[in-house]
């Protein structure tokens, strides 16, 4: 019995059933586009979050190389645990180059955006605007926490940087 697992496929992009697919493509969600409320799980350092997406169907994107997805089922409903990458912004990194200038700054400040970020929105419903998926697999998004940008928000404190793709400026 085939049974139809994709749902809102991407450009170039076909149905795919349960026997016709290979674990080494299948992939990710396709939530591109989607607004949708999420639990925020945890957060990773000031620009990553993992959140608890509930979903009805079963939806995958073949644009990347590996799931991503831990599942679990309530009642018809399957609640996803995903990671989300804040579009448009760049935050210090947790664990920089052992040999980068600055980098007890540097980990200073990635510890001051997270822990900021985690004050702001985990253990938070908070609506999340999809995009696309980025070059490591994770999902860009939007988050709005009160009607309020916090991508947005992590720039105006200056605990981020505006960042869109491309070589990384330093955020130090």
């Amino acid at each position: 019995m085939n049974y139809l697992c994709c749902c809102f496929p991407s450009k170039n992009q076909q149905y795919v059933t349960k026997p016709e697919l290979n674990t080494q493509k299948l992939l990710k969600f396709n939530l591109e586009g989607q607004e949708i409320n999420v639990l925020v799980k945890s957060v990773y350092d000031g620009d990553t979050i993992h959140v608890i997406v509930p979903i009805e169907l079963n939806i995958y994107s073949f644009e990347t190389t590996s799931l991503f997805i831990k599942q679990t089922e309530n009642n018809g409903i399957k609640f996803y645990d995903i990671t989300v990458r804040l579009d448009g912004i760049d935050t210090p990194e947790l664990k920089p180059k052992l040999n980068s200038p600055n980098r007890d700054i540097e980990i200073k400040k990635a510890n001051d955006a997270k822990k900021y970020l985690s004050t702001l929105i985990e253990n938070k419903i908070v609506k999340i605007k999809f995009l696309k998926n980025e070059k490591f697999g994770r999902h860009l998004g939007i988050i709005y926490y009160n009607d309020e940008n916090i991508n947005q928000k992590m720039i105006d404190l200056n605990y981020a940087v505006p960042y869109f793709g491309g070589k990384k400026n330093n955020v130090v």
